[in-house]
Formats: structure tokens, C-alpha cells, sequence
């Protein structure tokens, strides 16, 4: 008997649910990161609009979902619920000096949780965490380099589906 997390006794509202795939469950426990710096005109600020507009935009794109690892699925959130959801996703560092080293080592030390994408933002630097679910290397350099892109032009994130490879 296997007991499903229950997401509404985080307060959190899913609206749908989607099972990953063999391939997406085979990968749940490896994650990507990948810091990048100097930037200007990027900060967590921008960088959470730049993932509020694309989930206005899809709401059951991976990068915007939460990721429940003990049900295997892909969860779904209304508007407000991901407002919530991604003020905890992105955490602001400040404008001051930042340490990208420590950045990236702060990520690896995080456990494995329900954000597939997990970003610190700050002194004009940008480590973020991806699960290995929401897809290989390509993949997850393109997200970041459209998150990016997006903050830095005060616009939402325009990130096309992924196709989902089904079987390992």
C-alpha cells in the first residue's frame, strides 16, 4: 500500500494532475544546476514574473507544476496557488556581492523537493536547480536562458511544451 501526498494538506490548490512517465519517474532522482553571472536587469523579482506569465500562459507546464515525487505526478496550480508556489521557488539574495560558488553549493545541499525548478537570484548572479524530470541538459539550458531572457525584458517566459519521452 502506497500513501499519496496530499497537497491540500499543504494548503496548496491543484486544479489537475499529470502521472509522469517511465522516463520522467526514471530520472526523479538526478537534478541539473547551472549558475550564471554577471547579469544586469535580472533579479528574483523579474524572474518570478517571468514564471507567473508563463504559467498564466500554460498552466500545466512542467516548469510551472509541482512535482509530487511520492505519487509520481506532475500537480498542477490554480493562479493563486502558484503565486504562492513560486515566491518559495525564487529566493531573493539581495542586490549586494554575491557567491556564485556558494550559490551553486547551497542548491546542492537542498533536499529533493516538490519544485522542479528551484532558483537564488542576487547580486547579479542566477543559480538554478532543475529536476532531471522536467528534461536532459538541452532542455534545461533552454529554460534558463528564456527565464533569463525574460526578466531581464520585463516580459513572461515563452517556453513551448516538451515533448515526453515515455519509456527509460
Amino acid at each position: 500500500f502506497v500513501r499519496l501526498a496530499d497537497p491540500a494538506a499543504d494548503g496548496v490548490k491543484v486544479v489537475s494532475t499529470t502521472r509522469l512517465t517511465v522516463h520522467e519517474r526514471a530520472w526523479l532522482p538526478l537534478e541539473y544546476i547551472r549558475t550564471i553571472g554577471p547579469l544586469t536587469g535580472v533579479d528574483a523579482h523579474r524572474l518570478r514574473l517571468a514564471l507567473l506569465g508563463l504559467h498564466q500562459a500554460d498552466p500545466s507546464h512542467r516548469a510551472v507544476s509541482r512535482l509530487d515525487r511520492a505519487s509520481g505526478r506532475w500537480q498542477h496550480l490554480d493562479a493563486d496557488a502558484f503565486g504562492r508556489y513560486v515566491e518559495e521557488a525564487v529566493t531573493d539574495l539581495g542586490a549586494g556581492p554575491a557567491d556564485f560558488d556558494a550559490m551553486t553549493r547551497a542548491l546542492q545541499a537542498e533536499p529533493r523537493g516538490h519544485h522542479p525548478v528551484r532558483i537564488l537570484a542576487g547580486g547579479g548572479y542566477v543559480a538554478m536547480k532543475v529536476s532531471h524530470a522536467y528534461g536532459d541538459a538541452g532542455p534545461v539550458n533552454d529554460l534558463l536562458h528564456e527565464l533569463v531572457a525574460a526578466a531581464a525584458e520585463y516580459r513572461p517566459a515563452r517556453i513551448p511544451p516538451l515533448a515526453r519521452p515515455r519509456f527509460a
